[in-house]
Protein backbone atom coordinates (compact mmCIF):
# COMPACT_ATOMS: atom_id res chain seq x y z
CA UNK A 1 0.00 0.00 0.00
CA UNK A 2 2.80 2.64 0.86
CA UNK A 3 4.97 1.53 -2.62
CA UNK A 4 1.19 2.60 -4.27
CA UNK A 5 0.31 6.00 -2.15
CA UNK A 6 4.90 7.03 -2.80
CA UNK A 7 4.46 6.33 -6.38
CA UNK A 8 0.82 7.78 -6.65
CA UNK A 9 2.41 10.82 -4.99
CA UNK A 10 5.54 11.32 -7.58
CA UNK A 11 3.42 11.43 -10.05
CA UNK A 12 0.72 13.50 -9.12
CA UNK A 13 3.20 15.91 -8.30
CA UNK A 14 5.68 15.68 -11.29
CA UNK A 15 2.17 15.90 -13.32
CA UNK A 16 1.08 19.43 -11.53
CA UNK A 17 4.34 20.64 -11.39
CA UNK A 18 5.18 20.12 -15.22
CA UNK A 19 1.38 21.61 -15.71
CA UNK A 20 2.05 24.77 -13.84
CA UNK A 21 5.72 25.46 -16.37
CA UNK A 22 3.51 24.94 -19.37
CA UNK A 23 5.91 21.98 -20.70
CA UNK A 24 3.45 18.85 -19.98
CA UNK A 25 2.56 17.68 -23.36
CA UNK A 26 -1.36 17.12 -23.45
CA UNK A 27 -1.34 13.09 -24.45
CA UNK A 28 1.65 13.03 -21.69
CA UNK A 29 -0.77 14.57 -18.62
CA UNK A 30 -3.66 12.23 -19.73
CA UNK A 31 -1.43 9.16 -19.15
CA UNK A 32 0.13 10.51 -16.14
CA UNK A 33 -3.79 10.84 -15.18
CA UNK A 34 -4.94 7.35 -15.91
CA UNK A 35 -2.07 5.98 -14.10
CA UNK A 36 -2.85 8.19 -10.70
CA UNK A 37 -6.71 6.70 -11.47
CA UNK A 38 -4.45 2.80 -11.57
CA UNK A 39 -2.22 3.72 -8.22
CA UNK A 40 -5.47 4.80 -6.56
CA UNK A 41 -7.03 1.42 -7.28
CA UNK A 42 -4.18 -0.83 -6.10
CA UNK A 43 -3.91 1.34 -3.07
CA UNK A 44 -8.08 1.11 -2.41
CA UNK A 45 -7.57 -2.59 -3.02
CA UNK A 46 -4.33 -2.55 -0.62
CA UNK A 47 -6.40 -1.30 2.28
CA UNK A 48 -9.33 -3.98 1.57
CA UNK A 49 -6.96 -6.48 1.66
CA UNK A 50 -5.56 -5.72 4.70
CA UNK A 51 -8.92 -5.25 6.57
CA UNK A 52 -9.56 -8.73 5.10
CA UNK A 53 -12.47 -6.95 3.32
CA UNK A 54 -13.46 -8.49 -0.19
CA UNK A 55 -13.11 -7.26 -3.52
CA UNK A 56 -16.01 -6.64 -5.63
CA UNK A 57 -16.52 -8.18 -8.35
CA UNK A 58 -16.09 -4.86 -10.55
CA UNK A 59 -12.77 -4.57 -8.67
CA UNK A 60 -11.58 -8.44 -9.21
CA UNK A 61 -12.32 -7.73 -13.53
CA UNK A 62 -10.01 -4.62 -13.04
CA UNK A 63 -7.48 -6.91 -11.68
CA UNK A 64 -8.20 -8.97 -14.52
CA UNK A 65 -7.35 -6.40 -17.03
CA UNK A 66 -4.18 -5.29 -15.05
CA UNK A 67 -1.67 -6.41 -17.13
CA UNK A 68 -3.47 -5.07 -20.34
CA UNK A 69 -3.74 -1.26 -18.51
CA UNK A 70 0.08 -1.38 -17.90
CA UNK A 71 0.78 -2.16 -21.18
CA UNK A 72 -1.27 0.44 -22.61
CA UNK A 73 0.26 3.19 -20.27
CA UNK A 74 4.22 1.77 -21.15
CA UNK A 75 4.08 1.36 -25.00
CA UNK A 76 1.86 4.23 -25.79
CA UNK A 77 4.75 6.43 -24.30
CA UNK A 78 6.99 5.34 -27.01
CA UNK A 79 7.10 7.87 -30.61
CA UNK A 80 3.75 7.72 -32.20
CA UNK A 81 2.33 5.23 -29.72
CA UNK A 82 1.79 2.01 -30.69
CA UNK A 83 1.00 -1.54 -29.19
CA UNK A 84 3.03 -4.24 -27.66
CA UNK A 85 2.50 -6.81 -30.95
CA UNK A 86 3.62 -3.66 -33.25
CA UNK A 87 7.41 -3.33 -31.23
CA UNK A 88 9.56 -5.10 -33.58
CA UNK A 89 13.13 -4.88 -31.96
CA UNK A 90 13.15 -8.65 -29.67
CA UNK A 91 15.20 -6.87 -27.52
CA UNK A 92 12.74 -4.47 -26.46
CA UNK A 93 10.18 -7.14 -26.46
CA UNK A 94 12.39 -8.99 -23.56
CA UNK A 95 11.47 -8.29 -20.03
CA UNK A 96 14.78 -8.72 -19.52
CA UNK A 97 16.62 -5.42 -19.08
CA UNK A 98 19.93 -4.28 -17.14
CA UNK A 99 21.42 -0.12 -15.84
CA UNK A 100 24.72 0.65 -14.21
CA UNK A 101 23.34 2.57 -10.94
CA UNK A 102 27.12 3.14 -9.79
CA UNK A 103 30.21 3.59 -12.11
CA UNK A 104 34.04 3.47 -10.63
CA UNK A 105 37.77 3.05 -12.55
CA UNK A 106 36.90 -0.16 -14.83
CA UNK A 107 33.89 -1.36 -12.92
CA UNK A 108 30.22 -0.60 -13.00
CA UNK A 109 27.69 -2.24 -10.42
CA UNK A 110 24.86 -3.28 -12.52
CA UNK A 111 21.40 -3.82 -11.83
CA UNK A 112 18.87 -5.97 -13.95
CA UNK A 113 15.86 -8.31 -13.83
CA UNK A 114 15.83 -11.38 -15.40
CA UNK A 115 12.93 -13.85 -16.76
CA UNK A 116 9.89 -14.13 -15.19
CA UNK A 117 10.26 -16.19 -11.71
CA UNK A 118 6.83 -18.08 -10.48
CA UNK A 119 5.09 -17.18 -7.00
CA UNK A 120 2.51 -18.58 -5.21
CA UNK A 121 0.20 -16.97 -2.61
CA UNK A 122 -2.31 -18.43 0.09
CA UNK A 123 -4.65 -15.51 -0.42
CA UNK A 124 -8.66 -16.04 1.82
CA UNK A 125 -11.53 -16.14 -0.72
CA UNK A 126 -15.08 -16.11 0.45
CA UNK A 127 -14.01 -17.90 3.24
CA UNK A 128 -11.87 -20.19 1.59
CA UNK A 129 -8.14 -20.22 1.23
CA UNK A 130 -6.77 -20.36 -2.18
CA UNK A 131 -3.37 -21.51 -3.47
CA UNK A 132 -2.87 -18.75 -6.45
CA UNK A 133 0.01 -18.43 -8.76
CA UNK A 134 1.86 -15.66 -10.83
CA UNK A 135 4.74 -14.11 -12.34
CA UNK A 136 7.86 -11.59 -10.42
CA UNK A 137 10.49 -10.31 -11.90
CA UNK A 138 13.93 -11.87 -10.84
CA UNK A 139 16.10 -9.55 -9.50
CA UNK A 140 19.98 -9.05 -10.00
CA UNK A 141 22.97 -6.74 -8.53
CA UNK A 142 25.94 -7.47 -9.53
CA UNK A 143 29.55 -5.60 -10.42
CA UNK A 144 30.81 -6.19 -14.05
CA UNK A 145 34.13 -4.69 -15.77
CA UNK A 146 31.84 -3.53 -18.98
CA UNK A 147 28.57 -1.20 -18.91
CA UNK A 148 26.37 -3.89 -20.32
CA UNK A 149 23.40 -3.74 -22.50
CA UNK A 150 20.39 -4.77 -22.71
CA UNK A 151 20.99 -7.25 -25.79
CA UNK A 152 24.16 -8.55 -23.72
CA UNK A 153 22.49 -9.37 -20.21
CA UNK A 154 19.65 -11.30 -22.35
CA UNK A 155 22.49 -12.75 -24.25
CA UNK A 156 24.18 -14.04 -20.98
CA UNK A 157 20.43 -15.35 -19.84
CA UNK A 158 20.47 -17.19 -22.89
CA UNK A 159 23.61 -18.98 -22.01
CA UNK A 160 23.31 -19.21 -18.57
CA UNK A 161 25.96 -17.08 -18.12
CA UNK A 162 24.08 -14.84 -15.55
CA UNK A 163 25.59 -14.11 -11.72
CA UNK A 164 23.88 -15.32 -8.89
CA UNK A 165 20.86 -13.51 -7.45
CA UNK A 166 21.79 -11.54 -3.71
CA UNK A 167 21.64 -13.94 -1.12
CA UNK A 168 18.93 -12.18 0.63
CA UNK A 169 16.86 -13.46 -2.17
CA UNK A 170 17.06 -17.02 -0.56
CA UNK A 171 15.15 -15.83 1.73
CA UNK A 172 11.67 -16.05 -0.40
CA UNK A 173 12.59 -18.19 -3.36
CA UNK A 174 12.68 -21.95 -3.92
CA UNK A 175 15.08 -23.82 -6.13
CA UNK A 176 14.32 -23.01 -10.27
CA UNK A 177 12.37 -25.07 -12.67
CA UNK A 178 13.21 -25.76 -16.24
CA UNK A 179 9.76 -25.63 -17.26
CA UNK A 180 7.07 -24.03 -15.89
CA UNK A 181 3.54 -25.61 -16.61
CA UNK A 182 0.67 -23.21 -17.99
CA UNK A 183 -2.44 -23.06 -16.34
CA UNK A 184 -5.28 -25.06 -17.71
CA UNK A 185 -7.48 -21.93 -18.19
CA UNK A 186 -5.96 -18.98 -17.46
CA UNK A 187 -9.27 -16.84 -18.17
CA UNK A 188 -11.62 -18.64 -15.62
CA UNK A 189 -13.87 -16.20 -14.41
CA UNK A 190 -12.15 -14.34 -11.40
CA UNK A 191 -10.15 -17.00 -9.99
CA UNK A 192 -7.94 -18.19 -12.92
CA UNK A 193 -6.26 -21.03 -12.00
CA UNK A 194 -6.81 -20.76 -7.91
CA UNK A 195 -6.61 -23.99 -6.11
CA UNK A 196 -8.46 -24.61 -3.12
CA UNK A 197 -5.95 -25.03 0.03
CA UNK A 198 -7.43 -28.33 2.13
CA UNK A 199 -7.64 -26.91 6.22
CA UNK A 200 -6.58 -28.81 8.83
Amino acid sequence: MELYQRLLWLTRYSRENLTARGILPEDLQTRMEAFEELLDFLTTCSIKELNNEALSDEEHNKLLAYGATLEFLTSSMADGGMSWFEITSETDKNMAVVADVHTTSGAYLEEAVGLAAEIFVVVPIDGELYLTRGAVFDYYEFVSETRLTDEEWQQMLKENRQPPQPEWTDSFKSGVKSKIPLPQDPYEPRMGSAVPVPSN
